[in-house]
């Protein structure tokens, strides 16, 4: 009768061994897959990071872009206007200068047909 006793607490201790080893691989691997999702949410956080700085790199060098591309568009335009506005001031230039070239001329001109018929006249009365 004790053997039985000795048997049947032998089985229980395994049982009891049994069940508590089992329970410790649970725990133990519920903790390795938690120490794991952790590790890759670490992961993905950093890659996220990441890329979202790249992300926002690309964006701020577009945008960059596109303002200086407007500059220049812009810059180029302005030096257009302001050469038609210069090349109208120097055709109107050009117009009062032929003007009084012309006035300058006339009156030279004259002076010279003046001064010519003044001794024209000078000789025949003599």
């Amino acid at each position: 009768r004790l053997q039985l006793m000795d048997r049947l607490a032998e089985g229980t201790q395994r049982l009891w061994r049994q069940h508590r080893s089992r329970r410790r691989r649970a725990e133990l691997a519920h903790g390795l897959e938690r120490l794991q999702a952790s590790w890759r949410c670490l992961l993905m956080r950093s890659l996220w990071r990441r890329r979202r700085h790249c992300v926002v790199l690309i964006q701020h060098r577009w945008r960059g872009y596109r303002l200086y591309r407007l500059f220049v568009k812009m810059r180029e335009a302005l030096v257009k206007l302001q050469a038609w506005a210069r090349g109208i001031a120097a055709r109107s230039r050009l117009v009062r200068y032929r003007a009084a070239l012309l006035r300058l001329h006339t009156l030279c001109r004259g002076f010279v047909v003046r001064t010519h018929v003044t001794a024209m006249l000078e000789c025949q009365g003599r």
